[in-house]
């Protein structure tokens, strides 16, 4: 299990689980997630949902912040042409 699948598990259930009005959104964020290559995976559940500074993310990954900037440019670019097919990409 690598460091994004980790960071991604909730770590309890939430007591109001009717309190989120983007619930349905968020799921499905998470599903797309997985057509990602595992180095864009990874470096966009370490920002955006464990909350890790980018200099924590590369050193974690072992690349340079760099390349995490664009592991992450990448894959919001992908993760927008499936939200929005007609719109041809990034």
């Amino acid at each position: 299990m690598n460091i994004a699948d980790q960071a991604s598990r909730p770590t309890q259930r939430d007591p109001m689980p009717g309190r989120h009005t983007c619930q349905g959104r968020e799921r499905r964020r998470r599903r797309d997630c997985v057509i990602l290559p595992a180095h864009q995976r990874e470096a966009l559940v370490l920002r955006y949902y464990a909350g890790w500074p980018d200099p924590q993310i590369a050193a974690a990954m072992g690349i340079s912040r760099r390349a995490l900037n664009a592991y992450i440019r990448r894959g919001m670019s992908a993760l927008q042409a499936r939200a929005d097919p007609g719109s041809g990409g990034a």
